[in-house]
Order: structure tokens, then C-alpha cells, then sequence
């Protein structure tokens, strides 16, 4: 991911778990991901997380509130340099996201 802003998207990555009234302890629980990794990411001491980070976060946070929307995951990835849709109302936004998550998940990352 090239051009990644670690500020943009670790301003993401609090509002996020803010908004899900979750911890990074939760997030890391369900994703395996470590905890002090999960931290610096949100402290903005790391960037440049995979894609493959990205959807384990996003899909423990979740998991654990009802309060995220899809329009959260999206702004999420967004921060990460990932951009799921393409913002065209005509478009399948479902069958886009599926597409695109497929496509970012087989890319290799080129930084």
C-alpha cells in the first residue's frame, strides 16, 4: 500500500473501536491478531497493516457491536490505502464489495 497515512488511518482504527464499544484486547481475542500490534496500529507507531489485517479487524469488530455498519468498514479499509467500492450508485455495492474483497485479498501488497 503505497502512500499510506499511519495518522489517517489509526484516527480510523479509534473511531472505530469507539464506535463498537470495543477494546483492542476484544479485537485481538477473536482475530488472533497480537494486542501490542493492535495498539501501536491505533497509536499510529505502525502502518502499513496488510489487507489481510485489515478484514481480521474489521471483522472482529464486527463481531463484537451491532453499532458498525458496512459504511464503517468501508471508511475503515478506505484508511488502509483499500478501497472497496466503487462510489457508483449503479453499481451492486454487494456484489462490488464481494468482487473487491476477493481482488484485495489475492493482490500482493506492492510497497
Amino acid at each position: 500500500m503505497t502512500g499510506l497515512n499511519s495518522s489517517e488511518f489509526s484516527r480510523a482504527f479509534s473511531r472505530l473501536l469507539q464506535k463498537a464499544g470495543t477494546s483492542c484486547y476484544q479485537i485481538s481475542q477473536y482475530s488472533h491478531l497480537d494486542q501490542a500490534y493492535l495498539s501501536r496500529l491505533k497509536r499510529g507507531e505502525r502502518c502499513s497493516p496488510s489487507p489481510e489485517t485489515v478484514l481480521k479487524i474489521c471483522l472482529a469488530v464486527v463481531h463484537c457491536s451491532e453499532k458498525v455498519s458496512l459504511f464503517d468498514v468501508d471508511e475503515f479499509f478506505n484508511s488502509a490505502g483499500i478501497f472497496l467500492f466503487e462510489h457508483n450508485p449503479s453499481h451492486d455495492s454487494g456484489a462490488k464489495l464481494t468482487q473487491n474483497i476477493a481482488t484485495k485479498l489475492t493482490e500482493p501488497d506492492l510497497e
